[in-house]
């Protein structure tokens, strides 16, 4: 009995201190990680103000946690379900290429919980800043888990930086003059003519195309909706199968090769090429390599706008194109 009672006394003497330790412990918790990575500030900024983009580099993503992101700037969210609690992250501010502020609700009794992020470039590398802030900490279990949580979640914001800095390295690789984004694409009614074509026909064939279209417009008094564009359904370096065609205000027949086409409503990756035809494949290539870094899927297809006439526009360095690579 007396060792139970000895026992007892020593429980109740370590409670005793740890709830007067627990006093004295900070109700305010704060964490900050930093990195440099080699590549312009809006680069590594985009990554975060992107909700979608901490799907690739978010160091919680192997947590089990269920996330959904949403949005760009403030407002953009992430909600997130793990073992029956939830949790939602909000940016509130967002200083384009210079700072992001976070706010994350954890529910109701929890600490209320900030994040900030700063970039700072100075020439061509810039200087990421992490941190988190905890506060409201409650006593005296809250603070003795602000103590070990700040641990851990310095391993968490390490690794996520890191894997950002490569993501951003890799990015500031693609050529800079090549501006790529992602837009929706709304559904669009069109008359194309659809064939397969080797290489080294493909200029010829696709003024014979565009000539044959534009007179069945005129003489049908058919009115263009948008510019006039070329779908590649295949692609095997040889020839392509592919569809030329302008869109229409509303669906319509067609004569012989002259078809119906639809072009379906989605997600797509999209780069403004300036200049001939025939140096588009640096943008392509600039589409494909931010697609893999960015870990998307794109649809068995691609297609480009011609938004310069050329018949109107003799200079071919004047010449705009709009390419596009649609989203799974």
């Amino acid at each position: 009995m007396k060792a139970l009672k000895m026992i007892g006394v020593i429980l109740l003497i370590v409670i005793v201190l740890l709830l007067v330790i627990a006093i004295f412990l900070p109700s305010e918790m704060k964490v900050e990680q930093s990195i440099t990575m080699k590549a312009p500030a809006e680069i590594p900024f985009e990554q975060v103000n992107t909700m979608e983009n901490w799907a690739i580099w978010s160091p919680f993503e192997d947590t089990g946690m269920v996330t959904t992101y949403k949005g760009i700037g403030v407002g953009a969210t992430q909600t997130w379900e793990m073992d029956g609690e939830s949790g939602k992250l909000t940016i509130i501010g967002s200083n384009p290429y210079e700072n992001i502020k976070t706010e994350i609700d954890l529910g109701q009794g929890e600490a209320k919980v900030k994040g900030h992020w700063t970039f700072d470039q100075s020439g061509d590398s810039t200087r990421v800043s992490w941190g988190i802030t905890f506060t409201e900490l409650t006593y005296p279990l809250g603070r003795y888990m602000g103590l070990i949580q700040k641990g851990m979640m310095k391993d968490y914001m390490k690794n996520g930086l890191e894997d950002i800095k490569k993501i951003s390295e890799k990015l500031a690789k693609i050529p800079q003059d090549v501006e790529i984004t992602t837009v929706t694409v709304e559904k669009q009614y069109a008359l194309a003519i659809k064939d397969t074509v080797k290489m080294q026909e493909m200029a010829v064939k696709m003024e014979h195309f565009f000539t044959k279209l534009a007179n069945y417009f005129a003489q049908n008094d058919i009115q263009m909706a948008a510019p006039p564009f070329t779908i590649y359904y295949t692609w095997d370096g040889q020839q392509s199968y592919l569809a030329a065609g302008i869109p229409t205000m509303e669906p319509l027949e067609g004569e012989g090769e002259i078809v119906p086409i639809t072009i379906e409503s989605g997600e797509a990756l999209m780069a403004i090429h300036e200049g001939p035809y025939e140096t588009m494949a640096k943008t392509y290539n600039a589409l494909e390599q931010y697609a893999k870094i960015q870990g998307l899927e794109l649809m068995d297809m691609t297609w480009e706008v011609y938004i310069t006439d050329p018949q109107q526009e003799p200079d071919p360095q004047q010449w705009v194109t709009n390419i596009y690579f649609p989203l799974k």
